[in-house]
């Protein structure tokens, strides 16, 4: 289960990058795939994604392949400018979409825009680096 442990670990130092950015994830969908069915599972936040991987993927069996673990969503929350502002990842690896949310009226959130966009383009960034490295998995 080699490239099952490194592919989900992957993902969830993905996870983990997000959180030190005040990016908290919850809702998260892992896809486990084996060139034969796709098995989903679904997980409240990052912590039991790391529980999740301590008891499955410790220690590694480097006997057999395993399946390629890929996100395929996720919600993440931040705080960090004094605001809430909600982001919803889909397809992560195939067709990435994100869209963000806010809960305030236009004129605050016109005055917010730029911190929004940047924490966006973290995202879109982490992303980016995410699937870079899954490809080569893969």
């Amino acid at each position: 289960m080699i490239l099952e442990a490194i592919t989900y670990k992957l993902a969830l130092d993905f996870f983990k990058f997000l959180k030190k950015n005040r990016i908290n994830a919850t809702s998260i969908k892992v896809d486990f795939y084996d060139k034969v069915r796709h098995h989903y599972i679904d997980f409240v936040d990052v912590a039991a994604m790391d529980t999740y991987y301590t008891t499955n993927y410790t220690p590694i069996d480097n006997c057999t392949i395993g399946d390629l673990v890929s996100i395929q969503f996720f919600t993440a929350t931040s705080d960090t400018y004094n605001f809430t502002t909600t982001y919803n990842a889909t397809d992560v690896t195939q067709d990435f979409k994100l869209v963000t949310g806010s809960s305030y009226d236009r004129q605050r959130n016109a005055g917010r825009q730029v911190f929004i966009d940047r924490q966006k383009q973290l995202i879109i960034n982490a992303v980016k680096q995410f699937v870079d490295y899954w490809a080569d998995l893969k």
